[in-house]
């Protein structure tokens, strides 16, 4: 086998690719390989996998010479080529055991592995799907960082790993694709876009992808190129143009997260997202359990602050956040607080994660009593809800209330 390439195309495939490319050791060393394969026509494919997913890149611009295929080790060739002269062509050769790669002055004589021990990742690409969709990368770049601050550490099992993929047809017949995850600890993060999507058979199982795949959606395609969406019963593909990255979903039952929707907020705070993202990163450095007070005689804004523990460690912090209050504020419940005045307990680090990740300018905060969930609205792009549960208050010594 025997071909050239310019090294520019040859460093943006192979970045590409990386995403793909096995990490750990494994008994199979293949993967640790990416597989170059040029047909007879004069095309030339590149691909890589870890098992649990793959991607093919197509029609890469090359000047073929001879066909054939071989694997040759991703970290290495990755290196190699990036110190290559930016000018020089890159030229690849074969021969029983070793490739040879020239640019300019730069010779190279690598151990290749035979392509024939590559498993065939066709089957993650080549099924009926279930539910296909088109959209663009910006819009599932958006619903994923929207949405994966809520999904479980990666030690945690079964589908709070990942992020669910709903398809969503209204009264009116408008279709949205819906994305949601959760912790499994009474934190999920829901977000949507409007889209057409064609189903084609019944959903067996909930549609799970794991996080990790669709974080790397970004730096494989562009955010400007529309993507193809096909969706397997154990299988999600995304492709666009010559590129095809696909990813095994979890196994399992998603939870009914509708049950967590409130709408029957009683009162409520809108809010500049800004202000409160600073907010609760400033009190975050003295504790990460913070309350947020209500007065009823100033809806203009609220007073942040810490636990006021006895123990000096700690410290204490306040802040007054400009916003407006809607709604009806109940009476107090907790000892200590003057009449109109009406303590929530939250976790400050899950609202900044919360507020990090969604990019309007204004959000709302909507509650029914400090012991019911909290829910924060975007307004704008991605609609995206975040529902949180409040903790528990506690007084000067640390005892809950």
């Amino acid at each position: 086998m025997e071909f050239n390439i310019d090294k520019s195309v040859l460093v943006k495939v192979l970045g590409q690719l990386s995403q793909s490319v096995s990490k750990k050791a494994t008994d199979m060393p293949i993967l640790e390989h990416v597989i170059f394969k040029a047909a007879p026509d004069g095309s030339l494919e590149l691909m890589a996998t870890d098992l649990a997913q793959a991607m093919v890149v197509k029609n890469i611009t090359a000047e073929v010479v001879s066909s054939g295929s071989f694997g040759i080790k991703t970290d290495r060739l990755s290196e190699i080529v990036g110190l290559l002269n930016d000018k020089d062509n890159v030229s690849f050769k074969t021969t029983d055991s070793n490739v040879e790669i020239t640019s300019g002055k730069a010779y190279f004589e690598l151990p290749l592995m035979a392509s024939d021990t590559f498993p065939d990742i066709n089957l993650m690409f080549d099924f009926k799907p279930i539910v296909n969709f088109t959209t663009s990368v910006q819009n599932l770049k958006g619903l994923v960082n929207s949405t994966s601050h809520c999904v479980a550490a990666e030690d945690s099992k079964g589908v709070f790993t990942g992020i669910l993929f709903d398809f969503i047809t209204n009264d009116d017949g408008n279709q949205f694709v819906r994305f949601v995850s959760s912790d499994g600890f009474g934190r999920i993060s829901i977000a949507q876009i409007s889209s057409t999507f064609d189903m084609s058979g019944e959903i067996a199982s909930d549609i799970v992808s794991p996080v990790k795949p669709l974080k790397k959606l970004g730096s494989i395609f562009g955010s400007n190129q529309q993507i193809d969406v096909s969706v397997g019963n154990n299988t999600i593909a995304f492709k666009a143009d010559n590129v095809w990255f696909a990813t095994r979903l979890l196994d399992g039952e998603y939870p009914d997260y509708t049950q967590m929707i409130q709408d029957d907020w009683k009162f409520k705070f809108i809010v500049n997202r800004n202000d409160f993202l600073v907010t609760m990163k400033r009190l975050n450095t003295v504790s990460t359990e913070v309350k947020i007070v209500f007065d009823s005689n100033n809806t203009n804004q609220v007073r942040c602050e810490t636990y006021n523990l006895t123990d000096a460690k700690f410290g204490f912090a306040k802040e007054e956040l400009v916003c407006r209050v809607e709604g009806d504020i109940p009476e107090s419940n907790v000892p200590g607080y003057m009449a109109g005045q009406y303590p929530i307990g939250i976790v400050a680090r899950q609202f900044v994660q919360a507020l990090d990740a969604i990019s309007c300018e204004t959000v709302e905060v909507e509650l029914l009593h400090n012991l019911t969930m909290i829910t924060i609205r975007e307004l704008d792009s991605y609609n995206v809800i975040t529902i949180i549960a409040p903790c528990r208050l506690t007084n000067e010594h640390g005892k809950n209330l």
